[in-house]
């Protein structure tokens, strides 16, 4: 398993020009994210004991309902499809925005992985991926073998 490298992409600078000057023109925040995504895919850190992986993926903004997380022949798959809307309303105007987030991000997975004892949990932001090993697959501790 190797580490994935996360690339944020350039948010349009000529977008963060107006947002910008709406901010200073009606004095309140237009959040970016909300004309444009902050990321396409997650940032993904995958680090190694003796027995199992860990992945953890960035996705803040999200509840564990927004994803679905599965392992299908070998191969472990992180989705998320997610709309989100944003209404305000007045006397005389109405606002009404929406934004869809979605990535699907797939792993193929080490021989060395028990797949039906992977689980996941999300807290604070970050999807932790527990992927254990196979008990064949852990490391043995040496055994010193007594000269008769």
């Amino acid at each position: 398993m190797a580490l994935v490298r996360f690339n944020p992409g350039v948010i349009d600078p000529v977008l963060n020009e107006w947002s910008n000057l709406i901010n200073d023109f009606f004095g309140t925040e237009v959040a970016p994210n909300k004309l444009m995504p902050r990321f396409s895919q997650p940032a993904v850190n995958i680090r190694e004991t003796d027995d199992e992986f860990i992945m953890e993926v960035a996705a803040p903004g999200l509840e564990k309902s927004d994803f679905n997380v599965y392992v299908e022949d070998g191969v472990l798959h992180v989705e998320v499809n997610k709309e989100v809307e944003d209404k305000e309303e007045d006397q005389n105007w109405r606002r009404y925005e929406f934004n869809y987030m979605q990535f699907k991000r797939s792993f193929q997975l080490p021989e060395s992985v028990d797949t039906q004892k992977v689980d996941a949990t999300y807290k604070n932001g970050i999807l932790n991926i527990h992927l254990p090993k196979k008990e064949e697959a852990k490391p043995v501790p040496p055994k010193s073998i007594k000269i008769k």
